[in-house]
């Protein structure tokens, strides 16, 4: 009975938002399949069923990501116009195309994907690809496997507390080819390619929209990627910073890094 009345006083969270997420009627009832999993029943309690909502299309979100992405790169390059172009099309439709980040090491690809987290006034989460392949991919696990943990997608909206977040997925090139075993880009086709909105993950239990999320992904050489990857993504090439990028980032942050240590007394 108890564990009934945790059920029935669940609520969405975020009630601003859009509803996209339904705890199935299901759940709320057959609790004895759940025996004493009592993590289970605290996940499915809290689990996030709205959207964060986003500021609608216009001319002022235009020029307020333009300043972000000028605040925390020092520069308004070609991947910045990109980006606001992506913060325009995911504002009219809470949708976009995954985005992949490709360079050489130190280009800045990490960075990027979490400014244009923020530009898109979004939650950030980061996942790296190999450990995932080896781990519990993008679908989770049974609960009937002891430590039994949610997929990548479902754990990502539970940390954020979202059902539209970044989801930064690292080095893609690098993936694992684990024999019996999908891969990880096949796995995350096998989304793309069916309804994302009926999504299910193994640990939840119940389908759940992973359509709203932004996912970017990156690399160190695009070459290691699979075609199919490649054609239903945007693909955007990081350049090493130029001699005025380096020196936009040594007056935007290194010297007033250094500025505020020395005034704090820290080395």
């Amino acid at each position: 009975n108890e564990l009934l009345s945790v059920y029935r006083r669940h609520k969405p969270k975020m009630s601003t938002g859009q509803q996209v997420v339904t705890i199935p009627e299901h759940l709320k009832k057959p609790l004895r399949t759940f025996g004493a999993d009592s993590e289970l029943l605290q996940i499915v309690k809290d689990f996030p069923t709205c959207l964060t909502l986003v500021e609608p299309p216009s001319k002022s979100l235009a020029e307020k990501c333009k300043q972000i992405y000028m605040d925390h790169c020092f520069c308004f390059d070609e991947t910045g116009e990109l980006f606001v172009q992506k913060v325009l099309e995911y504002a009219a439709s809470y949708q976009t195309k995954p985005l992949i980040l490709h360079g050489t090491p130190g280009c800045g690809k990490s960075h990027r994907a979490n400014v244009l987290a923020l530009m898109m006034g979004l939650p950030y989460e980061r996942a790296d690809i190999p450990l995932v392949t080896f781990g519990t991919g993008l679908s989770g696990e049974g609960g009937s496997y002891k430590n039994a943990s949610m997929g990548i997608v479902a754990k990502g909206m539970y940390a954020t507390k979202s059902c539209n977040y970044l989801l930064n997925s690292e080095e893609l090139d690098k993936e694992a080819h684990l024999e019996g075993r999908p891969s990880f880009s096949d796995q995350f086709l096998k989304i793309l390619d069916q309804d994302a909105t009926r999504f299910r993950d193994n640990r939840l239990g119940f389908e759940i929209d992973a359509s709203h999320i932004v996912y970017v992904f990156t690399a160190n050489d695009k070459t290691k990627i699979s075609t199919p990857m490649l054609d239903r993504c945007d693909v955007i090439e990081l350049l090493p910073p130029s001699k005025m990028e380096i020196e936009g980032i040594v007056r935007g942050a290194v010297i007033p890094n250094a500025i505020k240590k020395t005034l704090s007394g820290s080395e």
